[in-house]
């Protein structure tokens, strides 16, 4: 008896977590389709564009095109959150600097691989 109660306890936990898990994963899908009041840390990088000026001499210039702005759902996600926040930051303040890049990850002068139309 004492093997089933403690086998329906343990079955209890799971069922209460999976539901932690899912009410969790509504709220992420609800907030990603814009149903929800809900809104987290913003975000923004400012992306430029190189611009080709010469074709012998390959000069580039730089033109900015627009600011990405995004939304961190630092509620839902905090880890992952607090890792983005960190990075965009690490990112301006490496822009900001006169001083050479250093090792810290950031996103300046990363390229983009793949844009997605739309």
């Amino acid at each position: 008896f004492v093997k089933l109660q403690r086998e329906l306890e343990e079955r209890e936990k799971v069922e209460r977590r999976n539901e932690e898990r899912r009410a969790r994963l509504d709220e992420l899908v609800a907030r990603t389709e814009g149903r929800s009041a809900k809104v987290g840390t913003l975000l923004y990088l400012d992306v430029e564009l190189r611009k080709q000026t010469s074709t012998m001499a390959k000069l580039q210039s730089f033109v900015t095109t627009g600011r990405l702005i995004f939304e961190v759902f630092d509620d839902l996600l905090p880890r992952t959150a607090d890792a983005m926040i960190r990075l965009v930051r690490a990112t301006g303040a490496q822009a900001d600097s006169k001083a050479p890049r250093s090792s810290a990850a950031s996103y300046l002068n990363a390229t983009f691989s793949y844009v997605v139309p739309g």
